[in-house]
């Protein structure tokens, strides 16, 4: 199993997450989000699937950010601690 250790998450362009933006058409609004029956995203639908997936991403940027933060200051006085006996 191959785990990768980031600072923080890529960002939204960088994590191919619009890959997936027909599929989450799909599963949150259904057949209406589509042009006449294709694969085609009606305009205000993607609008919609843009906005709600940057604040998506960027809280849990946030969130990741703080967390890594939290952990390298909790290890650091761990260090230290260890250090000093």
């Amino acid at each position: 199993m191959l785990i990768l250790l980031y600072e923080q998450l890529p960002s939204l362009e960088d994590s191919q997450l619009g890959d997936a933006k027909v599929a989450l058409a799909n599963r949150l609004i259904g057949d209406q989000a589509f042009l006449n029956e294709s694969d085609i995203v009606i305009a205000e639908v993607r609008k919609f699937i843009d906005i709600l997936t940057a604040i998506t991403w960027n809280r849990y940027r946030k969130s990741n950010s703080r967390e890594t933060n939290k952990l390298q200051k909790d290890r650091d006085e761990i260090k230290t601690h260890w250090n000093s006996k």
